[in-house]
C-alpha cells in the first residue's frame, strides 16, 4: 500500500469522531446542564533513526498518522432560563450540585429537583441532592433557597447545599442522566444559586453547525485524495504491464 496512504486515513477516521461528537453535542441542546464535548488527537510523526532518545514506541513508527487521544468536557456554563418552579435551581459561576446514588457521590448541574414522599430535594430520577450535612429533608412550609445555597421550609432552615467544584476536569467523566463523577472534590467559593431558574445546555447551535459543515468538507477533501492516490496507483500498474 502507498505510505501516503496512512496519514489520509487517520485524518480521515478523527474526522468521522469529531463529527460523531459533534452531532452528540447537537442532539442535546435541549437538555438541562448539558456540557459540550470536544475531541482531543495527537500525531505522530515517522521515526526513522533507532534509538531515537525520548520518543515513545508506538505502532507504525514509520508513518505518520493522528490518533484520538480523549474526550474533555466543556465546563463553560450555559445561560440561565426562569421557570418559576420553586425547586427548580440553577449554578451561576463554578460547581456541581453534588448527588448520592447507590451509595456514591456524583455531580450534576441539572438542578430540575423535586420532593420524594420523604420530603427529600431529589433529581427526577430519585436521587437525593445532598446537602453539606447529607440529604436535605424538609418540613412543611414555603420552600426558598438563597444565592449561598441555604433552603429553607417557611422561616425554617433546613440546610445548605453542597456546591463544590472538581479539579483535574481531564479525569472528570459523564455517566448519564447528567452526572458525572471523577476529578478531586472541593468546596465551591464562585458561586450563586438562581431559584426558580435553570440552567441550558452550553451548546451554541450556530457554533457547532459551522464546526460540522468543516468537519464533513475535511472528511470529503482526505476521501478525495485517497480516491486520487488509488487511481495513480491504478493507472502505473497498467503502464508497467503494458510496458
Amino acid at each position: 500500500m502507498n505510505r501516503g496512504i496512512y496519514p489520509l486515513l487517520s485524518g480521515g477516521i478523527a474526522q468521522e469522531m469529531k463529527l460523531e461528537m459533534v452531532s452528540n453535542n447537537l442532539s442535546n441542546i435541549n437538555t438541562i446542564g448539558y456540557k459540550k464535548d470536544k475531541a482531543i488527537f495527537k500525531s505522530y510523526l515517522p521515526i526513522y533513526n533507532e534509538p531515537y532518545a525520548g520518543q515513545e514506541s508506538y505502532f507504525g513508527k514509520d508513518k505518520a498518522f493522528v490518533e484520538y487521544d480523549r474526550s474533555v468536557i466543556d465546563l463553560s456554563g450555559g445561560p440561565i432560563k426562569n421557570t418559576g418552579n420553586k425547586l427548580d435551581l440553577a449554578i451561576d459561576g463554578d460547581g456541581f450540585f453534588a448527588i448520592e446514588k447507590a451509595g456514591n457521590t456524583r455531580y450534576t448541574r441539572n438542578g430540575n429537583f423535586s420532593l420524594d414522599d420523604q420530603r427529600r430535594i431529589v433529581t427526577q430520577d430519585g436521587n437525593p441532592v445532598l446537602g453539606e450535612g447529607g440529604a436535605i429533608q424538609l418540613p412543611e412550609g414555603e420552600i426558598t433557597v438563597d444565592e449561598n445555597g441555604t433552603v429553607y421550609a417557611g422561616n425554617q432552615e433546613a440546610g445548605r447545599l453542597r456546591i463544590v467544584t472538581l479539579s483535574n476536569q481531564d479525569s472528570i467523566v459523564k455517566e448519564g442522566e447528567s452526572l458525572v463523577s471523577g476529578g478531586s472534590e472541593q468546596p465551591s467559593e464562585k458561586f450563586s444559586i438562581a431559584q426558580g431558574a435553570l440552567e441550558q445546555s452550553n451548546v451554541n447551535t450556530i457554533e457547532e453547525m459551522a464546526f460540522m459543515i468543516e468537519v464533513l468538507r475535511g472528511y470529503e477533501s482526505y476521501q478525495k485524495v485517497i480516491q486520487t492516490i488509488d487511481e495513480i496507483n491504478s493507472r502505473s500498474v497498467t503502464e508497467i504491464g503494458r510496458v
